[in-house]
């Protein structure tokens, strides 16, 4: 058997207005990755310790060491950022503070007094296809060193269970796959699958209104996902929906 190779990444500096958020971007609640970039800053400013973010931009520069991972959008012109989609919501705002609904006062300052000017072109790595990010995603944001919330997980757990399955009958072949890819157990992986499966039902029927998916978002999700631990429980939500 043929051993498959990760793509090798070509490294290049893009222009800010070029770089797109995902689309697909676990980090982002589900009614949040297809809109606007304004509705997005306001999400990172409230949720994403966005601000924080950007004070350290301006107070030290972007560094070439963290180039964004990007793929060539295939809707449209110029590149998705498929890792990398806080430190361009930081960047956009750094460059257009008047953008900022939020801590409006606060943003302005910070892009101000930034030590350096920004950049006009972001250090970047394209890669052919998003999916050959997809298991570098896994290391850094399940198993590395800038962990995912409990939904975060499960949401990128989906894509890439989606992105490896064959058919029906390599289900567990393929749960048991994925779970190695991000150094957890079989169970574990299926059982964000299972909890995230239910609260897609729910919210498909508006069983929570808006509020799951706004409000403490991942404390709700985490809470479900006890709760299916337990086989009454779990049999009484799954019969419910």
């Amino acid at each position: 058997m043929t051993k498959e190779f990760a793509p090798v990444p070509t490294p290049d500096e893009i222009l800010l207005d070029d770089l797109h958020f995902d689309p697909d971007n676990p980090r982002l609640p589900s009614n949040k990755r297809t809109a606007s970039e304004d509705d997005i800053f306001q999400w990172m400013l409230k949720e994403a310790d966005l601000l924080e973010l950007m004070q350290s931009i301006a107070a030290t520069g972007y560094s070439s060491a963290e180039p964004l991972l990007v793929t060539k959008n295939s809707r449209g012109p110029g590149f998705i950022v498929v890792e990398g989609n806080r430190r361009l919501a930081a960047l956009k705002l750094l460059a257009q503070p008047s953008r900022a609904r939020l801590r409006t006062k606060a943003v302005h300052e910070v892009a101000q007094n930034a030590a350096e000017p920004l950049r006009e072109k972001i250090p970047v790595f394209i890669y052919p296809r998003r999916e050959d990010i997809l298991d570098y995603l896994g290391y850094r944001h399940i198993t590395g060193t800038k962990p995912w919330g409990p939904r975060q997980k499960a949401e990128y757990l989906k894509q890439l269970f989606n992105l490896h399955m064959i058919d029906a009958s390599s289900t567990a072949q393929t749960m048991s796959r994925i779970a190695k890819m991000i150094g957890t157990k079989p169970y574990y992986a299926q059982k964000l699958l299972v909890t995230l499966s239910v609260v897609e039902q729910a919210e498909e029927h508006s069983f929570w209104g808006s509020t799951f998916l706004d409000d403490r978002l991942d404390d709700n999700f985490s809470v479900l996902h006890t709760a299916l631990s337990y086989e009454n429980i779990a049999k009484y939500i799954i019969l419910g929906l």
